[in-house]
């Protein structure tokens, strides 16, 4: 009797330690990042998309007390570094400072080779406002002037593009369907950059661009650009005597730029939620607030249902700009 309690005792014992030692196990076994994480940016540095993405990973880099590099991957307008995502490890080593062209690209050039939703969605970061800017001493006073101008004689109008389907492009299709003018007859100059955009319309190049915050606001300041407008739901700090559109009474006119994180198709929940909560951290800090003002961005956080969500109806928004669009 003595040795079958004591055989149970013994199996008991053992049984214990072994389901201590695989729970100990099952806690630990997961610790990110514990390497180096490399976050993609399918622009070139110095953009509006790189500083954003250096400035979340020099804050996540002390947040996490592990490196984060941010690899520029420029090429067609930001495919080439989400198709290197798209064919990673889902390990969370290679991430993807993913933009609103990476969602709207496959809506427009549908022989792209990826789909919007071939990647993990796991946040969204920031939005853009954009500014409809002119030469500092264009005829062009006001928005109004502009819009006349448009309906007017749209094959006179020059526009600044930073790319074949730059965001400027989308604004005017919606400011042609509120003002009543065929945006496919305005003349489009693409060029393959925004601070290339912004110096041409500075230079009196093209008639007018719309573009990043960021981008035209020294400028706009320095008086070599006129803004005459701004796409955002409220009008912003750094430019306070710029209407927004809705003022100006195209409300219609609301493409924005966003900017979020995504990663490969599989990334575990585990890691998604460790960059959620450094970033809801990130939003509750005064200092990174600053800094992402400072560049030009609106704070925007979505978690990662919402954030696909949000990029759905993008996606779907983008084909049906996409109709209107001179082709």
């Amino acid at each position: 009797m003595r040795r079958g309690l004591l055989i149970r005792w013994v199996v008991v014992c053992v049984f214990s330690l072994l389901v201590a030692t695989v729970g100990s196990t099952a806690a630990g076994e997961f610790k990110y990042p514990e390497k180096s994480v490399n976050i993609l940016v399918g622009y070139a540095a110095g953009g509006s998309t790189d500083l954003i993405a250096r400035t979340l990973a020099d804050d996540l880099s002390k947040k996490w007390s592990s490196p984060m590099t941010v690899v520029n991957k420029p090429g067609a307008s930001g495919t080439t570094a989400v198709l290197e995502v798209k064919g990673a490890k889902p390990d969370g080593y290679t991430m993807l400072m993913q933009t609103n062209a990476g969602v709207s690209n496959p809506a427009l050039e549908p022989s792209l080779p990826y789909k919007w939703d071939e990647l993990t969605y796991v946040l969204r970061l920031v939005t853009s406002p954009l500014v409809v800017t002119v030469k500092g001493d264009s005829r062009f006073r006001t928005f109004g002037d502009l819009v006349a101008e448009l309906k007017r004689d749209p094959t006179q109008v020059k526009m600044g593009l930073s790319g074949s389907w730059g965001a400027g492009l989308f604004g005017t299709v919606q400011l042609g369907q509120a003002a009543g003018f065929d945006p496919s007859k305005v003349i489009r100059v693409v060029m393959t950059g925004g601070n290339q955009v912004v110096a041409s319309v500075a230079g009196g190049h093209v008639d007018y661009g719309i573009q990043y915050l960021s981008e035209v606001i020294d400028l706009v300041k320095g008086g070599k650009l006129r803004a005459l407008g701004i796409v955002n739901s409220a009008r912003v700090a750094a430019l306070p005597d710029v209407p927004t559109m809705k003022e100006l009474g195209f409300e219609q006119v609301n493409w924005q730029p966003w900017v979020g994180v995504a990663g490969p198709a599989g990334v575990r929940k585990e890691i998604t939620e460790a960059w959620n909560k450094a970033v809801k951290e990130l939003m509750a800090d005064q200092g990174f607030l600053k800094k992402v003002e400072n560049l030009g961005f609106t704070p925007a956080y979505l978690g990662p249902e919402d954030f696909k969500g949000f990029a759905d109806r993008f996606y779907k928004t983008a084909l049906e700009v996409k109709k209107q669009l001179p082709q």
